[in-house]
């Protein structure tokens, strides 16, 4: 068998310095140096009293199994973004709305502390938790155009979508219009299949699909608006290892009417709408735009987040160490892929 110490001194290099990238993040080099490997075997095998087999077949089928898949320089990857309901809430109609009215209170306050304990602390507050039926993040975006936030918008979309259904007609007419879409986000299924997909998400709560995952930049994009997500679960291994997601108005290829970014907080399948509590916050929200758009990342992860860090086991915390420290993912499942919606030309 290897020991540990063998196994160090072979020369295998995964985690290269890497910069995040605004749309397909380049994935790290793999450098296996074979010759060490033979060295590192033939040194066990003048140890060992038993007869010694090297299959390198074998050894390289290991190795895939071990090694995350590198995908291609030309793959895009679409960062998960479908949000729709807290999940199926089998009670009696008025025992499910409290459910659902208790379950977006735990999700808004733990985002309420992300928000605040970010290095652009925002102080933020939930006014009306929406249905959870498969419309969430439509509906959370018209209550802040329409109610919670119209003054700040004002002759800027503010009734432009007076329902969530409204505002999806119209998101999903916007990916069927983008005839560049499909090969942005590296769809590789025929059209018809496409069509398919923005047919079914057009339906009143169909919200868990792959296209579902570009209704947030769709409605960025009809809306006109920046959008600032905040995360509040972060087990949810799709969402990535930063605490916020920022979708542009430019992302689909659309342009922002406003600096003021509407405001989302988001657990892997649900949203809920905040509000910034003083213009000052309100100014904050958009600096932290500025600096995603900027940089396509943000100065921490979830693990600089006490009220996010703290719902991690310390197995996923080490994990999560490691890999923000060598820069290549040790979860292959997770994503880092939240600047998809960062403005190309910055």
């Amino acid at each position: 068998d290897w020991s540990e110490t063998e196994i160090n001194k072979v020369k295998i290099k995964t985690c290269p310095d890497m910069k995040d990238s605004s749309i397909n993040p380049e994935p790290a080099a793999f450098v296996l140096d074979l010759d060490e490997v033979v060295r590192v075997l033939e040194r066990l095998l003048q140890n060992s009293s038993d007869a010694f087999v090297f299959d390198l077949d074998d050894f390289v089928s290991d190795l895939e199994v071990i090694l995350p898949p590198i995908k291609s320089s030309q793959e895009k990857v679409i960062p998960r973004r479908r949000g729709g309901a807290n999940g199926d809430l089998d009670y009696a109609l008025e025992d499910m709305l409290e459910a659902k009215k208790e379950s977006a209170k735990i999700n808004t306050d733990i985002a309420i502390q992300v928000a605040a304990q970010l290095e652009h602390s925002v102080t933020l507050r939930h006014m009306v938790p929406n249905l959870a039926d498969g419309n969430c993040a439509l509906e959370s975006v018209c209550d802040q155009l329409n109610s919670t936030r119209s003054g700040e918008f004002l002759g800027l979309g503010s009734q432009k979508f007076p329902t969530p259904s409204t505002l999806r007609d119209a998101a999903v007419q916007c990916l069927r219009d983008n005839k560049a879409i499909m090969a942005q986000i590296g769809y590789m299924g025929p059209r018809t299949q496409w069509e398919n997909d923005l047919r079914e998400l057009q339906q009143n709560g169909v919200w868990d699909t792959q296209a579902g995952d570009l209704v947030i930049p769709a409605v960025a994009m009809v809306t006109n608006k920046n959008i600032l997500i905040y995360k509040t679960n972060p087990n949810y291994d799709a969402c990535g290892k930063f605490p916020i997601d920022v979708v542009m108005a430019s992302t689909l290829g659309g342009e922002a009417d406003s600096e003021i970014p509407l405001v989302l907080c988001y657990t892997g399948a649900h949203y809920e709408g905040l509000v910034p509590c003083t213009e000052v916050d309100v100014l904050k929200t958009i600096e932290i735009v500025h600096e995603w758009n900027r940089t396509g990342s943000y100065p921490q992860t979830m693990l600089d987040i006490p009220v996010l860090r703290e719902q991690l086991n310390q197995e996923k915390v080490s994990h999560m160490e490691r890999e923000n420290k060598c820069g290549q993912k040790l979860f292959p499942n997770l994503s880092d892929n939240e600047d998809l919606g960062r403005t190309q030309s910055a």
